[in-house]
């Protein structure tokens, strides 16, 4: 900031005025600093905790004799012969250096950890020289095109995160109007446009994240979701598991992620089937595999595993993104 409070902390009891005394300061034309009044430092929330935490007569805080100037350089150095009140050795100097707030631009925009990563779901973000007024921020500043079902804009410290159900072999524009504004209340003037480009998804499943589960009692034929990206077809297999031998899923569990060639189950199996997935390439798409046949031949619960049909989609380095979904299901 322009009239900031600095708070030096010591490992001693000192001498305020002693302090100032060895204390040089430079910004611009600014040439100096003075001890911070009460009032000052009760303004500052920073300087405020740091002079509560700090022991009795070991922290002084100063202010610059003059307001700084915006983006400028900073420096401050304390000694040598930083003088004690608690014998008659002195310490070393010690210096700080850093600039004030520069105008709010933008630094850099990405995807994903380099260009050639950025994947459908991945979130584009957009950095900016200074942290962004999180109370201020309106999301409505952002507009993405083509539209992205799910949009959320995002502020964390001086990033801008922009996420949502995004598409593979799409490229997407993005603009960020000149309203945004930082916590030193600049804003960003002319706006911020520009091009984000998807590359192809990686395959991926995902079924329900939680090993038990109940079917919706008003939706029949009872079945579970299957959330998909380039799988043409799933294998779905599932056994008969009679509620007293719950212990066995568990054990069996265990097993399988700890070596993934593990047999199957020795459950009576109600189906084995294979179910095709109505999606293009690249796009996200939500696949309902109907259990009626599985809960009729079980009359009871059953436990289903849902993984992608080697015989079109065969297994690859995006095992852990796709490998095999169970659930223990009650109708």
């Amino acid at each position: 900031g322009l009239d900031p409070v600095f708070v030096a902390t010591f490992d001693q009891r000192v001498d305020r005025e002693a302090i100032l005394a060895v204390t040089t300061f430079e910004s611009g034309d600014v040439d100096g600093v003075r001890l911070a009044t009460d009032e000052e430092i009760e303004a500052d929330d920073g300087a405020r905790r740091r002079m509560e935490n700090a022991l009795v007569d070991r922290a002084v805080a100063f202010v610059p004799v003059a307001t700084l100037t915006p983006d400028t350089p900073v420096s401050m150095t304390i000694g040598p012969n930083i003088p004690s009140l608690e014998g008659p050795r002195t310490g070393d100097r010690y210096s700080e250096s850093g600039r004030t707030y520069p105008p709010l631009e933008v630094v850099q925009s990405d995807c994903g950890f380099d260009e050639d990563d950025c994947r459908p779901l991945t979130p584009f973000r957009i950095e900016f020289t200074n942290d962004l007024d999180l109370d201020a921020f309106d999301p409505t500043w952002v507009r993405v095109e083509p539209a992205v079902p799910g949009l959320r804009a995002d502020v964390s410290g001086r990033s801008l995160s922009i996420s949502g159900v995004t598409s593979g072999n799409t490229t997407y524009s993005v603009a960020v109007t000149g309203d945004i504004v930082d916590v030193f209340g600049q804003t960003l003037g002319s706006g911020y446009e520009t091009d984000f480009r998807v590359g192809e998804a990686r395959p991926f499943l995902a079924g329900p994240n939680r090993d038990f589960v109940t079917t919706d009692p008003f939706v029949d034929p009872p079945g579970l979701a299957y959330t998909s990206v380039n799988h043409d077809r799933l294998s779905v297999t599932a056994w008969q598991l009679d509620p007293d031998r719950i212990d066995e899923y568990d054990d069996y569990l265990e097993e399988y992620f700890v070596d993934a060639e593990v047999d199957d189950p020795s459950w009576p199996q109600v189906l084995d089937t294979r179910v095709d997935v109505a999606a293009d390439q690249d796009q996200i798409v939500e696949t309902t595999v109907d259990l009626s046949e599985a809960f009729e031949a079980s009359g009871g619960p059953i436990v289903v595993r849902v993984e992608p049909d080697p015989a079109v989609n065969p297994r690859d380095d995006d095992y852990w993104q796709n490998r095999p979904n169970f659930t223990l299901v009650q109708s």
